[in-house]
């Protein structure tokens, strides 16, 4: 009879683990990386974008503050057994003579197959394509996302390093709006 009771036991947290495994696993990913975000407790937190590059890893962007002491971020999170968790990341100032606001952030550390990130709030609303040129001469188009009515951010993400790189802002017509250097 004691073999009965094991076996029944042993079912029992067999089963157990599978639902609790097969939940954690179906959690709503965008849920729970705005979660791990907002926990940042930064004042007036706007989620932006989230960009889910694999299975284990993303990197939400974000908007916090207001006015002249309003700043835009990156956070690079990894998911783990129980949920998503942020494992780097910052944010800059936004100024208001730069139109781009370029910010650069370095993912080595974090993802194997990309080591740089480049994004800004766009503050200009004619600035239609972004481009970037690196210091050994590529060149990139970089994603312009809308947000939160019709804000907008642009970013590139790459195994290449961006430190020295071109960044160009540039209207429908293709005239150039903002040229900055990311140093």
């Amino acid at each position: 009879m004691s073999k009965k009771i094991i076996w029944v036991v042993a079912m029992f947290v067999l089963i157990l683990g599978i639902f609790l495994i097969s939940g954690t696993l179906k959690k709503d990913d965008d849920e729970e990386i705005k979660k791990a975000v907002y926990s940042l407790g930064y004042p007036l937190t706007v989620l932006a974008h989230i960009e889910i590059l694999d299975s284990k890893n993303a990197i939400a962007f974000y908007e916090w503050g207001h006015e002249e002491e309003a700043s835009f971020g990156n956070v690079i999170l990894k998911k783990k057994l129980w949920g998503w968790e942020i494992v780097g990341g910052g944010s800059l100032l936004l100024l208001e003579e730069s139109k781009l606001n370029g910010g650069h952030t370095s993912l080595r550390h974090y993802l194997s197959e990309y080591t740089d990130l480049l994004r800004g709030k766009i503050v200009d609303p004619n600035i239609a394509e972004v481009r970037v040129i690196t210091r050994y001469g590529s060149e990139y188009e970089a994603t312009i996302v809308e947000y939160n009515n019709n804000d907008k951010f642009w970013f590139l993400i790459s195994g290449e390093d961006f430190l020295g790189s071109k960044v160009t802002g540039f209207s429908t017509a293709g005239d150039i709006i903002e040229e900055i250097v990311i140093e």
